[in-house]
């Protein structure tokens, strides 16, 4: 017996591991993102490893185009680190 060999035990490894069924992320997330984040509906992709919610985000009112990038900056990554855990 080889010490690198796949012996007759499961193969795969933990990629292969028992993972949750994701197919309703999308519907998941749409019943919990705030109504306001997004002009428009984002798209959730679901893969193998993670799961990505892509959208623009509203412009704030009353507020010049330099701070319109810096607020939705910050909320995507404050998003970000809420939710990933």
């Amino acid at each position: 017996h080889h010490p690198h060999s796949r012996g007759s035990g499961r193969s795969g490894g933990w990629q292969q591991a028992d993972q949750p069924d994701a197919t309703d992320a999308p519907d998941w997330f749409g019943g919990r993102l705030p109504d306001t984040w997004f002009a428009g509906d984002p798209d959730v992709i679901v893969d193998r490893e993670e799961i990505t919610v892509i959208g623009r985000l509203r412009d704030p009112e009353n507020a010049e185009a330099a701070e319109n990038q810096a607020r939705a900056s910050g909320r995507a990554a404050r998003f970000r680190e809420q939710t990933r855990g």
